[in-house]
């Protein structure tokens, strides 16, 4: 009778990220062919195929995200369990927030948000997608970077697009990385949350300020302050005068986090600071300085947050 003993386990073979990448670009290449053989008279079925490939990609490209991510995002989570946050995005209403409201937060930023002097100070995170919308002020940026000591984040926009002309221009420089002493991560332009961002590719929605908030909740704080999220399409340092007029799909997106919030962190608080494009959304608290500017709303109806 055969001894159970002497009975070796298999030696299975660990692949490498080498070997991920080259099972990924020959699975890449089946996707291509498919892409380029959908008819365009059936746009119905084209949108249909291109979203499943969307999906298809994603797994395919999961095996290194996970391989990177761990890496990219070890002992983030829970990192700021019982602490405040504020997401600082580049709206006009950035100009209205001082850090010294919200004393001892962790402050994480985005894109072009660094090159305001009283955020570049305090900066903890910075988190950047998309060369495009930061390539004619990226001088000014790459300095900014380099003399910050905050953490910084590029997204790199691969997983999930369909087609080289959609992804190539949202590329980062590998150069530019790395002069700003930055890690990359992987963004997805398809609507899905991450559960675990060690594991998955963080998701885009259209704009860097959801791969944000997808980190902050990670690190699972007890509040979050939402300032300059104001879905204007218009920057803190710009000429132009914010409206009323908003980007409602950005504003759907943040209805989609909203539910996303309340399932998996419903302990977590988030407050809109001077909210335009989120109002009534989340708890909604306001500056004087903010309030000096729209007469239009009544400060004994609205809570004040620089009392």
């Amino acid at each position: 009778m055969e001894n159970n003993d002497d009975i070796q386990e298999p030696q299975v073979m660990q692949p490498t990220e080498d070997t991920i990448k080259e099972l990924l670009q020959k699975q890449e290449e089946k996707i291509d062919r498919l892409e380029k053989a959908l008819s365009d008279n059936n746009l119905i079925l084209k949108d249909l195929l291109k979203r499943q490939v969307q999906y298809y990609k994603i797994l395919f490209y999961q095996p290194l995200v996970a391989a990177h991510h761990q890496k990219v995002f070890a002992g983030c989570r829970g990192i700021h369990k019982n602490q405040e946050v504020v997401l600082l995005a580049s709206g006009p209403t950035l100009n209205h927030f001082s850090p010294d409201m919200i004393p001892n937060a962790v402050f994480a930023g985005v894109n072009r948000t660094i090159l305001s002097e009283k955020i570049q100070k305090i900066l903890n995170y910075l988190f950047i997608t998309d060369w495009t919308g930061i390539a004619s002020v990226s001088e000014e940026i790459l300095k900014k970077c380099t003399a910050s000591h905050c953490k910084k984040y590029f997204g790199i926009m691969k997983v999930g697009h369909i087609g080289e002309d959609q992804s190539r221009p949202m590329q980062f420089p590998i150069s530019f990385i790395e002069r700003v002493s930055a890690q990359y991560f992987y963004v997805t332009d398809s609507c899905l949350f991450p559960y675990d961002i060690s594991l998955f590719p963080l998701s885009s929605w259209g704009s860097v300020v959801f791969p944000l908030i997808q980190f902050i909740m990670y690190t699972h704080p007890m509040r979050i302050y939402l300032t300059g999220c104001d879905c204007g399409g218009i920057h803190f340092n710009d000429s132009r005068k914010l409206t009323e007029g908003c980007s409602w799909g950005l504003v759907r997106a943040w209805n989609s986090h909203k539910d996303y919030f309340k399932i998996y962190y419903p302990d977590i608080e988030v407050i809109s600071i001077n909210p335009v494009g989120l109002k009534g959304m989340f708890r909604d608290v306001y500056t004087k300085s903010y309030l000096e500017e729209h007469p239009e709303i009544d400060p004994k109806t609205v809570e004040i947050i620089d009392k």
